[in-house]
């Protein structure tokens, strides 16, 4: 029998790369490590949270407000993410403040594509 293990983003965006699968079994200490993995980092969990949203909407450009009630993350965590995405050019910023996905996102897709994964 499994059981799921979430982590604290709002369920709409919450796929399956936010679960983490445990075996529910007698043992307390495989609980406890498949709950310490998914607390180890929330940040990273939080920023794919980010992603899946605009993921979920090709050529989307979402509002700092939106993406907020979409991820249900805090509004200063949430504005602290985004700064280091832009930073980074995971997401663009443009001149009415809103964001979409950045040039090292497709980057990221084209070094993927040529893996033999996908």
């Amino acid at each position: 029998m499994k059981k799921e293990v979430r982590t604290r983003v709002n369920p709409k965006v919450a796929g399956a790369i936010f679960i983490a699968p445990a075996i529910a079994c007698k043992s307390r200490f495989a609980r406890q490590l498949v709950e310490s993995v998914m607390s180890a980092s929330p940040g990273v969990y939080r920023m794919a949270a980010i992603i899946e949203t605009f993921v979920s909407r090709p050529r989307a450009v979402l509002s700092f407000a939106e993406i907020v009630r979409e991820t249900g993350i805090k509004r200063a965590t949430c504005h602290a993410l985004l700064i280091a995405m832009v930073e980074t050019g995971l997401l663009c910023r443009d001149e009415n403040k809103k964001f979409s996905l950045g040039h090292a996102m497709a980057n990221l897709v084209l070094a993927a594509r040529q893996t033999s994964i996908i």
